[in-house]
């Protein structure tokens, strides 16, 4: 990955089960990615962090 982190945002992603979505949320955010919601990222492209 060259160092680089992953960002997934949240909202923009899915699967055909709720259970299923937030499971693999949660294996991303435990190994590979960062999780982060629209507003944060709105807030990260603005500079408002």
């Amino acid at each position: 990955s060259r160092s680089f982190r992953t960002i997934v945002i949240e909202e923009c992603v899915a699967d055909k089960h709720e259970s299923y979505h937030f499971a693999n949320l949660t294996d991303l955010a435990l190994k590979y990615a960062d999780i982060e919601s629209v507003s944060d990222i709105k807030k990260l492209l603005e500079g408002k962090t």
